[in-house]
């Protein structure tokens, strides 16, 4: 915390946070444990709607940070460490940056909520706990893999040249925390220098070290060639969501989680059904619109629920690209094959999802 800015370091030098600080008293340098003191700022921000701290250097190891709704935590100095600054940035912005693009903070908080599903949970696999950002022809693509499925996004934004970014996990839950914290629209500035990206809310700035985005799966090979599907069906959104949810007692039961479509040949329905060892089974059938049927016979295809009410559900409650009847369309290859699912009509979302294995 300096006179200028307060600054927060963290992951081993590679996410830099500046905050605007309204009163400060002094130089102060402190380390403690990242995950933990950001998971505390978060749940008391939920938890009490405080949103006022002050941190009081009680000696060279301890810091108290005293909140507004009265509440009083100390942190314990992890490391021996002097005052530290960061070289390549100037004036507030890193050295020799480019703009990316601008985005109005509501339409980059919806898009990072609405990718945020298929980012892979193990950080230890770099390249896929990360969010892909590419911009070229006018439009920003957001795609988040997690090996079992795949998330994809388009957003129009204005760019002098193309870009594609890969940014890691910690910094897209960072970059959240920050917008939702706006209460008004606001402009986010985007910048990349080197291997740095910088994004600028107001008077708060975020920047972290990029991720080598050559090392990000190539999403148009991973999604499904149009010729390639043998079965397309549209059913009402709600109705798949409702359905899936209503076998969650026999689904989560299971080591293996999985609801199983069944389709017919020649038929406008869809029989989806669960099976639990110790309960028995359970199924139900919901009304689709056939728009291509190719199969040779019924099929059965098993996935994980989880994976399929996610986009259902995160489609409804941002609205992103829905269709106005709240319908969606799954387009199927082979029972082995990935199955696109999107927005009936939509030309800017879907979700991609591997099948599994039909449980005995």
């Amino acid at each position: 915390f300096t006179k200028d800015k307060a600054q927060l370091i963290s992951h081993s030098d590679t996410i830099w946070i500046y905050i605007n600080v309204p009163q400060w008293h002094g130089d102060l340098s402190f380390t403690t444990s990242f995950i933990p003191l950001y998971k505390l700022l978060n749940t008391i921000k939920v938890n009490t709607k405080a949103e006022q701290a002050t941190f009081v250097k009680q000696d060279d190891k301890q810091i108290a940070i005293k909140f507004s709704n009265g509440q009083t935590v100390t942190l314990i100095d992890s490391t021996d460490i002097t005052k530290k600054e960061v070289s390549f940035i100037h004036n507030g912005h890193l050295d020799n940056a480019e703009k990316v693009a601008q985005i109005k903070s509501t339409d980059l908080n919806t898009l990072l909520k609405s990718i945020e599903y298929a980012q892979a949970t193990d950080a230890s696999v770099t390249n896929l706990h990360s969010v892909y950002f590419e911009i070229e022809n006018g439009k920003l693509i957001l795609v988040a893999v997690d090996g079992y499925r795949m998330g994809y996004l388009e957003y129009v934004v204005k760019h002098e040249k193309p870009y594609k970014l890969l940014i890691s996990t910690e910094v897209i839950d960072i970059l959240m925390d920050i917008l939702d914290s706006f209460k008004d629209e606001k402009s986010v500035d985007i910048f990349k220098s080197k291997n740095y990206i910088e994004f600028q809310v107001g008077d708060d700035t975020l920047i972290a070290e990029l991720l080598d985005a050559e090392t990000f799966p190539d999403y148009r090979r991973v999604t499904p060639h149009a010729e390639d599907f043998r079965y397309i069906m549209e059913v009402d959104a709600n109705a798949l969501y409702d359905g899936i949810k209503s076998f969650a007692s026999f689904y989560k039961s299971q080591a293996t989680q999985q609801v199983i479509f069944t389709l017919y040949k020649d038929k406008n329905d869809m029989k989806i059904s669960a099976k639990a060892q110790e309960i028995g089974e359970s199924e139900l059938s919901i009304p689709i619109k056939v728009m291509k049927d190719n199969l040779d016979g019924d099929i059965k295809i098993g996935f994980n629920p989880e994976f399929l009410m996610q986009p259902l559900k995160l489609w409804s409650s941002y609205g992103y690209d829905k269709h106005p009847d709240n319908k969606v369309v799954l387009e199927i290859v082979e029972p082995n094959k990935p199955m696109v699912m999107l927005p009936k009509g939509s030309t800017k979302t879907f979700a991609v999802i591997m099948p599994i294995k039909l449980s005995e």
